[in-house]
């Protein structure tokens, strides 16, 4: 075999095992019927809707959104759809907390806000608590219960800062 022909053949090769997986990408998804369920919506442009179905035709989907708003929306234009994980609360979507029960075995990074509290231990004989003083800045007190007089042995500070990454 030539070097042309090794090349061609690699060629078609990759193409054979890539070009099927461009293909599927393409299948607009199903549309579910129009019902009570809450679906996240992700359009050809990226952006994501949280809405419910009220209307399916061929063409178009109208969908309602948790205020009440209603958007039309080309069929050609939505690439995803699933139900929402979570709950709406006052038309805001509250994703599903994957750490309910976090807080009754040791501390989280979560921030607490202002007048909120929580307690805990780490390893059982480590109780502590923690203190929300402002939105953005709380402190936990820990005591070694096994060797301490009563007294606080450790006072953390801890400070919450918001970021977001890709945004201008």
């Amino acid at each position: 075999m030539t070097s042309a022909s090794t090349f061609v053949l690699q060629t078609v090769l990759v193409a054979s095992v890539l070009l099927p997986a461009v293909i599927q990408a393409q299948v607009p998804p199903d549309i579910p019927p129009p019902g009570d369920t809450t679906y996240e919506v992700r359009l050809a442009d990226g952006s994501v809707i949280i809405a419910r179905i009220a209307e399916v035709d061929e063409e178009r989907v109208v969908l309602t959104t948790p205020g009440g708003g209603r958007l039309e929306i080309g069929r050609d234009q939505i690439r995803e759809i699933r139900p929402v994980r979570g709950r709406i609360v006052e038309g805001e979507l509250w994703h599903e907390d994957p750490s309910t029960t976090r807080l009754l075995f040791t501390a989280t990074g979560r921030a607490l806000g202002q007048g909120e509290a929580y307690v805990g231990t780490y390893v059982v004989v480590l109780p502590f608590a923690a203190v929300g003083i402002t939105e953005r800045f709380a402190t936990e007190i820990g005591i070694v219960a096994a060797v301490s007089d009563g007294d606080a042995d450790c006072c953390i500070p801890l400070v919450n800062f918001s970021y977001a990454f890709g945004r201008k």
